[in-house]
């Protein structure tokens, strides 16, 4: 006999964690962090890595809860690379020391060419 027969396993799967979008990981990423529990926090950001984010989101989520830096490299060339510079918007959310950093990167991408005639594919920025 069912304890609650009116419960049926497809109430459970709408609360499924590996069904969590964006927001649902980043809150639970920022709860992990609060409260210290590493594995958690290492499964939010494991399933974070499989979703698209916008590069600038990427930075301060990551940023702002501790996460491995390594892990946004390709966010960082994606904002150097690209045509345009970072937007007003888009430093104010990045913070005044990630916006001169790549700043700073993106003018040595876009800097002199080296003796072969090509820029160099890779930027050493001290600090960041």
């Amino acid at each position: 006999m069912l304890l609650y027969p009116d419960l049926t396993l497809s109430c459970f799967r709408k609360y499924s964690i590996y069904g969590a979008n964006v927001v649902e990981w980043t809150s639970i990423l920022k709860l992990s962090h609060q409260w210290s529990f590493p594995e958690i926090k290492a499964l939010a950001v494991r399933e974070l890595e499989r979703l698209t984010i916008d590069a600038v989101s990427k930075i301060v989520i990551y940023h702002l809860y501790a996460i491995d830096r390594s892990l946004l490299i390709q966010s960082y060339m994606t904002l150097c690379m690209r045509e345009e510079p970072i937007s007003l918007e888009e430093g104010k959310e990045l913070g005044l020391e990630t916006s001169l950093m790549l700043a700073r990167a993106r003018e040595a991408c876009r800097g002199p060419k080296t003796n072969n005639g090509f820029r160099s594919p890779t930027v050493s920025v001290q600090g960041a």
